[in-house]
């Protein structure tokens, strides 16, 4: 017989030839390595972007804030101008308008009670004497120095500050001065004027959800607790009852948080707590200043009948809208309760305000910032040049000493708070100019004056001179708004 196995044999692939010293079923550790490499290389690069995406959307959402705000504040001034041109709020519109010093300014409400919450002085009456300069105090001037280098901001005449009227709108026969804002001796008044000033600046819809649960029946207006009451019935729904597994005992409401003296609040209610009611479905909700809370029946209340509770002259009924009326049943039905309290950081916004000796405001921007949590070194005042033109003069370019004759506490050099991106002021001009890029620390001239500071490139050049001047390095600012120029309404 005719024999085909070697045939069969050499028709095989040389690699699967059995004997063939070159075939192989796996990898040797050297691709192993080398895949590993490639791999790292590539999980590396898509891990970088992960951190940038979150700075970015964490950017993005900042200005879409301050945009809102900065519109919000825009309506504001076109709904109260004294804003801009009677900052103190004392009614005289004279006193800003071609004076030294005086018609330029700073309106920062959330700022200056900052400043006197710290325990630092203020003007004591806010209707302007003759000479404002020589009353003003540390909370009525923005910029700061430290002139005897002991580490304590003394008084500096920079840009006066006002409240935007926050302590005048407060007078009354029995305070013909307003609420007083010394921490030491009022706190309840200047807990309230604190409060008062950050809910006229801040952006408000940052809420933090304390509870989050399920209403059980509804408070009616004669205290009577009912499951579900009927939308004709005599009585109004002015809260919900909510499930008894829930702990109310620490949910902050106006009554806990609004000062008081004997019983009697200082302010009206500034709304910092809020109920959300939804119905069944969840398709409709509707928000609610949270006025109280009753913890022996586990109850929230939104609505007044005769009594005030938050001291706005008037009881609010504040009745569920028809959303909540079951039409078959015709008894209201309520699903899903939030209880919130507005977040403690929150947008706020400052003024600074050029005028003319005319009396209209020649510029006005909008300054947004984030967490006005401000302390006196964040005001510090730097030696700077702001030039315009001249011998060797880059426009775009500014001087500023490191100190500029400052110590920060516990005897360090004070530097300023330097970001590309962020802003410097300029305070002898009120004008905000935006940070491209800073050198290291080197060796600058100010004023004749050469000392160690910094070279500060601008993103737009210098407007106005300001030769041996001061420059305020404000952390937290998000951006500044030109609103451009305001006329003085004829009426006003």
């Amino acid at each position: 017989m005719r024999r085909i196995a070697p045939q069969i044999h050499q028709c095989l692939p040389q690699a699967a030839q059995p004997g063939n010293s070159d075939s192989r079923t796996g990898v040797t550790l050297t691709e192993v390595l080398m895949s590993l490499m490639i791999m790292s290389i590539g999980v590396s690069a898509v891990a970088v972007l992960f951190p940038i995406s979150v700075l970015r959307s964490v950017q993005a959402t900042q200005m879409t804030n301050a945009a809102i705000l900065k519109y919000n504040t825009e309506a504001l001034i076109q709904m109260r101008p004294e804003l801009v041109f009677d900052p103190d709020g004392d009614g005289n519109l004279e006193e800003h308008i071609g004076r030294q010093g005086e018609d330029r300014y700073i309106v920062d409400p959330a700022g200056y009670y900052t400043m006197t919450d710290l325990g630092f002085t203020y003007l004591a009456n806010p209707a302007d004497p003759a000479d404002p300069a020589a009353v003003r105090q540390f909370a009525d001037w923005f910029g700061s120095v430290d002139t005897n280098a002991d580490g304590v901001p003394e008084t500096f005449m920079g840009l006066p500050r006002f409240d935007g009227g926050i302590r005048c709108a407060t007078r009354t026969g029995a305070l013909p001065l307003g609420l007083r804002p010394d921490p030491n001796a009022f706190p309840d008044e200047a807990r309230g004027l604190q409060a008062l000033a950050a809910t006229a600046t801040k952006l408000g819809d940052g809420w933090v959800t304390v509870a989050d649960t399920f209403a059980d029946g509804f408070l009616m207006s004669d205290s009577t607790i009912l499951a579900a009451p009927s939308y004709g019935a005599p009585e109004s729904v002015i809260g919900v009852q909510i499930s008894s597994d829930v702990d109310l005992v620490d949910v902050p409401t106006s009554d806990l948080t609004v000062p008081g003296i004997a019983g009697s609040r200082v302010i009206a209610d500034p709304e910092a707590h809020r109920v959300v009611v939804f119905s069944l479905d969840g398709s409709f909700s509707v928000s609610y200043p949270l006025l109280a809370i009753d913890t022996a029946t586990n109850t929230v209340r939104w609505g007044e009948t005769t009594e005030d509770l938050n001291s706005n002259g008037y009881a609010d009924v504040r009745r569920l809208p028809l959303q909540f009326v079951d039409p078959v049943t015709d008894t209201y039905n309520v699903g899903r309760v939030i209880l919130q309290s507005n977040r403690e950081h929150d947008f706020n916004w400052l003024l600074t305000v050029r005028r003319g000796p005319d009396g209209d405001a020649r510029g006005v921007d909008v300054v947004v910032t984030f967490n006005k949590a401000i302390s006196p070194e964040d005001e510090r005042a730097y030696s700077a040049d702001f030039q315009t033109s001249g011998a060797g003069v880059d426009p775009f370019v500014i001087n500023v000493h490191q100190d500029g004759g400052l110590v920060a506490p516990g005897g360090d050099v004070a530097e300023p708070f330097l970001k590309r991106g962020g802003y410097v002021l300029d305070l002898d001009n009120a004008r905000w100019y935006r940070i491209r890029e800073y050198s290291d620390l080197t060796t600058v001239i100010v004023n004749g004056v050469s000392a160690p500071g910094y070279q500060i490139t601008l993103e737009t050049p210098v407007v106005e001179n300001s030769v041996g001047g001061k420059a305020v390095f404000l952390p937290g600012i998000v951006d500044v708004y030109p609103m451009g120029s305001l006329r003085l309404p004829k009426n006003f």
